[in-house]
């Protein structure tokens, strides 16, 4: 078990006139090496969700268990230092957190704060980059004159440096270009495929993480609203678009085929490409059957470029 939530509340401003329940009555439970995402409007509750996993944040009500580490509203938390070496949070904009003149002295402060020798340090944070895809001639380079693409894989890599079993990212897309975008979602799969890392992303651009996040939780209003793989998410998509989610596209073009061919039961295709290539593929089976019909009136397109599909 990696995360379980049990009847969890949180307010800010406990005890004041301004007090905000931001979390209330959450249960939700994410394996050990799992890859999630979590979804939701503005305001829902998703980056105070995150904030538990390290104890940052501490219920005001409720459990919250994290690896082998249990928080209880008002419990005095001895184990915090360890906890959150071993669970890394990337927040939003995380290269405003970088601050040395070296990509490596950035790299080796964290490690070098909870113990590791310099030499070990610095083998941290070489095998840290390679994570994120960038080798060591990034080391001896100033973080600020790299590009944001860049800068934003050098912020992840500095927590990738405490080797910690568990990395959370806010939005860590969020003002990248459309391929620093693809390269950072492929970068977190590897992560979660090769080095094993329970991956956890809180994020409002669904579709760049739903061809490989296996577990989707959607928050609303502080509450949770959903959890489930990316299957039963396409199933329950009507009443979560009804309750305000923006439901990516490929997920709604998706719906619309399984009415128009009947492919209940089918597990959907999640990319655009998928997607068409499986349109493509009905309507050339029904076209060798002599069935020619009129085709289902689906348009498939990714940011960054346009087509369609029929």
């Amino acid at each position: 078990m990696a995360i379980e939530f049990e009847q969890v509340h949180f307010a800010y401003d406990e005890r004041s006139l301004w007090r905000y329940s931001a979390l209330e009555e959450v249960d939700l439970y994410l394996a050990d090496g799992v890859f999630a995402g979590i979804a939701g409007a503005s305001g829902s509750g998703k980056s105070t969700l995150m904030q538990h996993f390290n104890g940052i944040l501490k219920p005001t009500g409720g459990t919250v268990r994290v690896l082998d580490v249990t928080m209880q509203a008002g419990d005095k938390m001895p184990l915090m230092r360890e906890l959150r070496r071993r669970v890394g949070l990337v927040f939003q904009f995380p290269e405003q957190q970088l601050f040395e003149d070296t990509v490596e002295k950035d790299l080796c402060f964290g490690p070098l704060n909870f113990g590791c020798s310099l030499d070990e340090a610095k083998e941290r944070a070489s095998r840290a980059l390679a994570l994120v895809g960038l080798d060591d001639s990034f080391l001896p380079r100033n973080p600020f004159h790299l590009s944001g693409g860049q800068m934003r894989k050098v912020a992840i890599a500095s927590v990738l440096a405490m080797d910690p079993d568990v990395i959370a990212l806010d939005e860590p897309t969020a003002t990248l270009d459309p391929q620093s975008r693809s390269e950072l979602a492929e970068m977190l799969s590897r992560l979660h495929r090769e080095a094993g890392k329970t991956v956890i992303v809180v994020t409002h651009r669904m579709e760049e993480m739903l061809p490989f996040a296996e577990q989707w939780i959607v928050m609303r209003e502080g509450r949770k609203s959903f959890q489930g793989s990316a299957a039963e998410l396409a199933r329950e998509a009507p009443r979560l678009e009804a309750e305000g989610l923006a439901i990516p596209a490929s997920i709604r073009y998706w719906n619309k085929a399984t009415a128009y061919y009947g492919l209940k039961g089918e597990p959907p295709c999640l990319t655009a490409g998928a997607l068409a290539e499986r349109l493509a593929q009905l309507q050339a089976e029904r076209t060798a059957a002599g069935r020619m019909e009129e085709a289902v009136p689906v348009g498939v397109c990714e940011e960054g470029g346009a087509g369609d599909a029929q």
